[in-house]
């Protein structure tokens, strides 16, 4: 996958309906042994709810396993990665946290494909998930959904996953 075969029209989603909850344990389990050695610890607030959403779950897989990553990447030994997971009106939001890197600023927070610096950051630590930030944003709004970057004065930066629910 390439962001220029997306903007081509070459990518298509294949959507079915997924659980958001199952799609995000399938990847925490999978980066679970990484984060365990380097000493993050992973906090879920999931809610009661399993809501769905109407999106490919591959791209999405591969989405998460970017923010995840990122995350990581950025969050020390002895830290936490929040996720959380909203309704918000006929959309689903994820949020995953970590530490604010100083390579944060306010212009990416208006334009997260903008997040070069912090995506060479990631990339110089040997990210190693495939896809970069700009990817994931990619792959994220052929899928009807987005991507956002929070960051508050706290140590906290999010990013912020919207997906489309299924429409009856």
């Amino acid at each position: 996958l390439d962001i220029s075969q997306i903007r081509a029209g070459k990518i298509k989603p294949m959507p079915t309906s997924i659980s958001v909850v199952d799609i995000c344990n399938t990847v925490l389990t999978d980066i679970e042994k990484t984060a365990q050695d380097s000493g993050v610890g992973f906090n879920k607030k999931f809610g009661a709810g399993n809501e769905s959403v109407w999106c490919d779950s591959n791209h999405i897989i591969k989405i998460l396993t970017v923010l995840f990553d990122s995350a990581l990447e950025v969050t020390p030994a002895g830290g936490a990665i929040e996720t959380d997971l909203k309704l918000d009106g006929d959309r689903t939001l994820i949020t995953i946290s970590g530490i604010k890197s100083a390579l944060v600023t306010d212009r990416h927070k208006e334009d997260p494909s903008s997040l070069g610096e912090f995506e060479n950051y990631l990339s110089n630590k040997q990210h190693d998930s495939g896809l970069g930030l700009s990817l994931a944003k990619q792959l994220a709004e052929l899928n009807g959904g987005g991507i956002a970057l929070e960051s508050d004065d706290s140590l906290k930066t999010s990013f912020v996953l919207t997906l489309p629910e299924k429409k009856a």
